[in-house]
């Protein structure tokens, strides 16, 4: 499954349906064991939407990792790379992402920034405090989008 394969009318549905729901208290361990059943079907660089189309959220000790990587200083990395807002909340300028290679590698897997590894975030602890975020990345995320699918399945059916 790729981004071109989600149903964008179902991926509105499942995003109003996430915006709605109350969960039940045992849904961290529920979201964490669907998506390692997911991430281990689909593959993330057959897509790489997340590269293309999410800049991600940047934090001090990222910049400073990626900025010592790169052999330059935080200073020009920052320049270069990251755009602020006035609440100081940062994000890369580009997307697509700067580091995404042609063929949906990222130049810098081995430093890349928190929030990367962290996508689609619907194994972190908290899945429903971040309903927002997995409303927005099933439209985009093939991961997030059958993740969330597998969540409401199995509320519906009452196996949660």
């Amino acid at each position: 499954m790729d981004v071109r394969s989600i149903d964008q009318k179902k991926a509105k549905k499942l995003s109003d349906y996430l915006k709605a729901k109350e969960f039940p208290n045992n849904i961290d361990n529920v979201a964490k064991e669907i998506t390692n059943s997911v991430t281990a079907k689909i593959d993330c660089l057959s897509c790489a939407n997340c590269c293309k189309t999410s800049p991600p959220l940047i934090v001090k000790s990222d910049v400073s990792r990626i900025a010592k990587h790169l052999a330059i200083s935080k200073k020009q990395f920052m320049r270069k790379y990251v755009l602020e807002d006035v609440n100081g909340e940062m994000n890369f300028m580009n997307v697509p992402c700067s580091f995404l290679k042609e063929d949906n590698h990222c130049s810098i897997y081995e430093v890349r920034p928190e929030a990367c590894k962290q996508y689609p975030h619907t194994d972190n602890k908290g899945f429903s405090r971040l309903k927002k975020l997995h409303a927005r990345n099933v439209s985009r995320c093939p991961i997030a989008y059958e993740v969330v699918k597998q969540i409401k399945n199995s509320i519906e059916k009452n196996i949660v």
